[in-house]
Formats: C-alpha cells, sequence, structure tokens
C-alpha cells in the first residue's frame, strides 16, 4: 500500500492543487467581468472616469483585487457611440501559485474583464 501512495499522492495532489487554482481564476476573472459591466454602465450613462473608476474600484470585493486593479476606459475606433471598459490584473498578485513546485507557474499571466456598451 505504501509504494502505491508514492506513486498516487504526487498524482493526487497536482490535481486537487490545479482544481483550487482553476477555480480561483475563474471567480476573479468573473469579478473583473462583472466590476467592468458595472463600470460601463456607468460611462454609457454618461459619467466622468471618476465615476467609472469608482463604481469598478467599488465592485471588486478584495482589497487585495482593488489595489492591483488597473482601469482602462475608451471609445471604440473613432466612433463615439461605444465605450468600452477594461479592468485587468497580474494573476501574480491576486492568486497563490500552487503549483509552483510542481513546475508549473503563472509567469506574466494576466485576467482580463471587458465590456462594451452603446452610450445612451
Amino acid at each position: 500500500i505504501s509504494l502505491e501512495m508514492l506513486l498516487l499522492l504526487p498524482l493526487l495532489l497536482f490535481i486537487c492543487l490545479s482544481i483550487v487554482m482553476f477555480s480561483l481564476i475563474e471567480t476573479h476573472k468573473h469579478r473583473l467581468v462583472h466590476a467592468s459591466y458595472l463600470g460601463c454602465r456607468v460611462a454609457a450613462q454618461g459619467g466622468c472616469d471618476d465615476d467609472v473608476e469608482s463604481a469598478v474600484k467599488r465592485a471588486l470585493a478584495s482589497e487585495r483585487l482593488r489595489c492591483s486593479a488597473n482601469i482602462e476606459i475608451k471609445c471604440e475606433d473613432d466612433c463615439d457611440d461605444y465605450v468600452v471598459v477594461r479592468v485587468w490584473v497580474p494573476a501574480k498578485r491576486v492568486i497563490p501559485n500552487l503549483l509552483r513546485y510542481m513546475g508549473c507557474a503563472l509567469t506574466d499571466e494576466k485576467l482580463i474583464g471587458q465590456t462594451v456598451m452603446r452610450r445612451e
């Protein structure tokens, strides 16, 4: 039994840590998309950049996300009818790298949430 455990334990640990990391990545991506949606909604209704940034910061749940979030607000390709809000964070800052000892690492990955809306 101990030989089988020695062979299977690293594989099971890798699978469990991969599931935890994947769920953390998807949760943070969902939060970023939701924050960009709320910021884009404010911008589409005529809010200024400061209003959009405060809406995005309010929507981000954790302090770690709030501090490391980068917010980009722009109009879509010379057309003033659309507004784009993009919120991104470096993955290293918000997600613990649980698989670094197993050869997998979050190097320069970015978690991005982006929303495009038509101005009202």
